[in-house]
């Protein structure tokens, strides 16, 4: 995701940032960071955008930390009425 996708949740007043970075081509995180980062809270969300590939920014920035979610995280989606696939916790 990129900053524009994350700033509702930001301005909302929640603690959010984009893994891509600004343009979401330029990721903040690597795999091994960004597990070091969620290791500092009890409940973290990863809410995935879309990842049709005419919407996706070049590169792919930030893929190795989406399938880390994806793969070892619990995919809370449908108990929040969201697509399949689409929002994850790390519990």
């Amino acid at each position: 995701m990129r900053a524009r996708d994350v700033s509702p949740f930001i301005l909302d007043g929640m603690r959010a940032f984009a893994v891509g970075g600004f343009s979401g081509n330029d990721p903040i995180f690597d795999e091994k960071s960004f597990n070091r980062f969620i290791e500092n809270y009890k409940y973290a969300f990863f809410l995935l955008g879309d990842s049709r590939p005419i919407f996706r920014p070049r590169g792919s920035a930030g893929d190795p930390v989406r399938a880390s979610a994806q793969n070892k995280w619990k995919d809370i989606s449908n108990e929040v009425n969201f697509p399949r696939g689409t929002l994850f916790v790390n519990r």
